[in-house]
């Protein structure tokens, strides 16, 4: 998700989701940016980042997603320890909105994304025809 700055934060969603994962990228930042607790655990983990290692993420992680090697670590586990805090963010809320982060937890709990589902079925069960990707993002 990318994020601008103007006289507000705009959170620019993913493109082309299941349906099922429309809520996600609103609630994982609500989760995030409303909890004291769970932004701090945020910022402190990021604070030490630099220029270069964003810039970095920003380049590889279009090619390598979640297998990206990042600090010593894949890029997976370091978003299984964010969606914790988003999810444990949303829980102390009065109103629990943690079930919207559910498809964003199977996603980085398997390291399969809804790109690397598309790509499998082109791959395979479609034959290399584009088309019924058409039908398959469709709702």
């Amino acid at each position: 998700m990318q994020v601008r700055l103007r006289r507000y934060m705009e959170m620019r969603g993913a493109d082309v989701v299941p349906q099922s994962m429309l809520c996600a990228p609103p609630a994982f930042w609500v989760g995030l940016l409303y909890d004291e607790v769970s932004l701090h655990n945020v910022l402190d983990m990021i604070a030490d980042w630099t220029t270069e290692d964003r810039q970095y993420l920003r380049n590889q992680v279009p090619f390598t997603g979640l297998k990206t090697l990042f600090q010593g670590r894949l890029l997976q586990h370091v978003a299984e320890d964010v969606l914790k805090w988003a999810k444990a963010g949303l829980e102390r809320r009065c109103l629990n909105e943690s079930i919207f982060l559910d498809p964003l937890i199977e996603v980085v709990g398997t390291g399969m994304t809804p790109a690397d589902k598309l790509l499998e079925m082109y791959n395979k069960k479609w034959g290399s025809n584009i088309d019924p990707v058409f039908r398959e993002c469709c709702y």
